[in-house]
């Protein structure tokens, strides 16, 4: 880790044992309770006026964790790893998850449909399962015999459900019936990550050959070609408005206009891989999982820096921000195997949102 990095981390560490958190050998985090156990919590939507304190708000060490994934109410969260999908309830952080287990081999992918009702999930074993949340029951399988899985997308719709994975290819199902609806050629190595467009009329795929494109998901024709990254790209994220894109890479996160293909944002001060990217519900912060086990949050409009955490022990594969804004979770890749919740204290005075036209959660 570069030695500005290194600053801006020991002085967050300072702030958070201030604001009740305690550092432990190893880089490790203890949480300084919010408020009584037993009474519920409220979280304030994370912000870009407030972004800057966010603390740790739960841990859950399980395995080595490949993929996140929220239930679009933000009830659960679902992270997929060796046994299988584990779903979370960020409530009871401490209450054993449900596991789904079914697959033979590592799980590296996970998306909910847009109805929280359907999970699909993606594996090393060559499969992609269609899951029904409630029962855990499989809905559907599909044997692709395209090597390992390692990106999911499903269509805003429900509809299709696109793969990417070792061999090359970006594949189109139907989500219903599983058979093979499109086969997009055009990357000349390892799919790392795959996105369907807010409106479902692009899907967007990155690869290992440093590429992005952007395709037609109706007709499967390539739209736009995002060159410019110098090291492979393994995660995409579209904004909620679908008008840019952030791209994950081992030079860094930059952001691309989906209309033009230029370049909007270059974010590539930490020095080292970034593994994940995704954008806040509003489109005003966008947080990236990096290499040396930093999770980092920047604005979305100008690229400032907000805040940035240190505690994972390794890497860090993923990083996905709550349909309701209220928590950013951050998992751990090999030799951490821990899933993190991040949020705003309730009891820091912060206001959730109101006056934005925003309800607290069950209120």
């Amino acid at each position: 880790m570069n030695s500005n990095v290194r600053g801006i981390a020991r002085a967050l560490a300072a702030v958070m044992v201030v604001m009740g958190m305690v550092l432990v050998a190893g880089g490790g985090l203890v949480l300084a309770q919010d408020g009584p156990p037993d009474e519920p919590v409220h979280r304030p939507v994370i912000r870009v006026d407030n972004a800057d304190r966010l603390v740790l708000l739960g841990e859950l060490g399980r395995d080595w964790i490949g993929d996140l994934a929220w239930a679009p109410d933000s009830s659960t969260l679902a992270a997929s790893g060796s046994d299988g999908l584990w779903l979370i309830d960020p409530a009871d952080i401490e209450a054993e998850p449900r596991l789904l287990a079914g697959h033979s081999n590592h799980v590296y992918s996970v998306e909910w449909s847009a109805d929280g009702a359907l999970l699909a999930s993606g594996s090393e074993d060559e499969t992609i399962w269609v899951w029904d949340a409630a029962s855990g029951e499989q809905v559907v399988e599909i044997d692709t015999y395209t090597g390992s899985l390692d990106s999911l997308a499903l269509s805003p719709d429900g509809t299709l459900l696109a793969a990417g994975g070792a061999d090359g290819p970006v594949r189109v199902w139907d989500a219903v019936s599983g058979a093979l609806a499109l086969r997009l050629d055009g990357h000349a190595g390892r799919v790392y990550s795959v996105a369907f467009s807010p409106d479902g009329t692009l899907l967007a795929s990155s690869s290992r050959d440093r590429a992005i494109y952007l395709w037609d998901a109706a007709t499967g024709d390539l739209a736009l070609a995002l060159p410019g990254h110098t090291a492979s790209v393994y995660n995409l994220a579209w904004s909620p408005d679908g008008t840019q894109l952030a791209s994950a890479s081992g030079d860094g996160v930059r952001v691309w206009d989906t209309a033009t293909g230029e370049l909007v944002l270059l974010l590539d001060q930490l020095g080292q891989a970034v593994y994940s990217v995704d954008y806040n519900p509003d489109g005003t912060l966008i947080a990236a999982a990096t290499q040396e086990g930093l999770v980092v949050v920047w604005e979305a409009e100008t690229g400032v820096f907000l805040w940035l955490a240190e505690g994972h022990s390794g890497s860090v594969s993923n990083v996905s921000f709550s349909p309701d804004g209220r928590w950013l979770a951050s998992a751990g890749g090999w030799g951490d195997n821990a899933v993190r919740l991040w949020g705003i204290p309730a009891a820091d005075g912060i206001s959730d949102g109101a006056e934005n036209g925003e309800t607290e959660a069950g209120s």
